[in-house]
């Protein structure tokens, strides 16, 4: 079984694909499709359990929005989200042809809270059509894809990144940013620790000051980044050596030490013993929870709770 059975439909006036599999809980889309409409089509009056868009590509129509009524045209974009009671018509003479799509899941209200449009403020005017084209890729390609659930979910996240490009909500809350620059780089430290990495490739390959650099790290770790990139290897080398596979010298190398007497040296002067006493030692927990220690474990374990109250 392919994923698509009885999951999209077409004809000469309606397109749409809706998956009926679930990929993600964090994010999962319902709905995409394209409709010209017949004069005076109508939806609703009603809810939708999805955040959901439409633009119009031609025509005229209305909608009555939580006790407002808007007249919509070609090029409108308008949102409900699960809460709107909304009731939306074609127009008796020139009706209107929309796409639309439709998302739900445990980020999806953490993400709207970054977009300018929704419930203040539902409708909004451009004539670029990239999020059409998203769209039609999806129900046009539902038919032809062995996973369509795969393809929509990833076209949903190019959506998204276009919606957050074209309606962002402002914020000029500068603390908020510099711990999003922060955690920023306490991320690509994280997937380039067993690299060769210094301030210098961190600043430029991030795009920042090396001074800036420094001064998030004073601000939010209380260290140098180089000391915290010393104390994030030995706490990462610690874990190695509590699996009990490896050598001391394959343990140095796994957590991005290229020279076994670096190792030993940084090793001690983070956690407090060598390599080995560590290893022979009956209170490892001791150790671990050294203040030294506890900088890696702590700004790592920040970083998560960043990243899912950000999203």
């Amino acid at each position: 079984m392919n994923g698509n059975e009885k999951s999209y439909w077409q004809n000469e006036s309606y397109r749409a694909y809706c998956p009926n599999i679930i990929l993600s809980r964090d994010l999962t889309i319902g709905e995409a499709g394209y409709e010209k409409c017949d004069p005076n089509h109508k939806w609703g009056p009603g809810t939708r359990n999805f955040w959901t868009f439409h633009h119009i590509e031609s025509g005229r129509g209305t909608l009555d929005f939580n006790g407002k009524r808007f007249s919509l045209r070609k090029g409108d974009f308008f949102v409900m989200g699960p809460e709107d009671y909304v009731t939306y018509q074609a127009d008796g003479s020139d009706p209107w042809a929309y796409h639309w799509i439709s998302f739900n899941g445990a980020k999806a209200k953490d993400i709207m809270e970054h977009v300018s449009l929704g419930s203040e403020n539902p409708v909004a005017n451009f004539q670029e059509t990239e999020c059409d084209a998203l769209i039609e890729k999806i129900y046009n390609g539902a038919e032809k894809s062995n996973y369509p659930q795969f393809m929509a979910l990833g076209y949903l996240y190019l959506f998204i990144e276009w919606l957050l490009k074209n309606f962002p909500k402002d914020s000029t809350d500068v603390s908020d940013r510099a711990q999003e620059y922060f955690y920023s780089i306490v991320n690509f430290i994280e997937v380039h620790i067993c690299s060769e990495l210094s301030i210098q490739r961190i600043a430029h390959d991030l795009g920042f000051d090396r001074t800036y650099v420094f001064k998030l790290f004073k601000k939010f770790a209380g260290c140098s980044p180089s000391f915290y990139m010393e104390c994030l290897k030995t706490y990462k080398a610690c874990q190695l050596i509590d699996q009990n596979k490896y050598t001391l010298r394959e343990v140095a190398s796994r957590s991005g030490f290229t020279d076994y007497g670096w190792f030993c040296k940084v090793f001690k002067k983070c956690a407090g013993v060598t390599p080995g006493d560590y290893a022979r030692a009956e209170d490892k927990a001791y150790i671990m929870n050294s203040y030294n220690l506890s900088i890696p474990r702590d700004v790592l374990a920040e970083l998560e709770r960043y990243s899912k109250s950000a999203w």
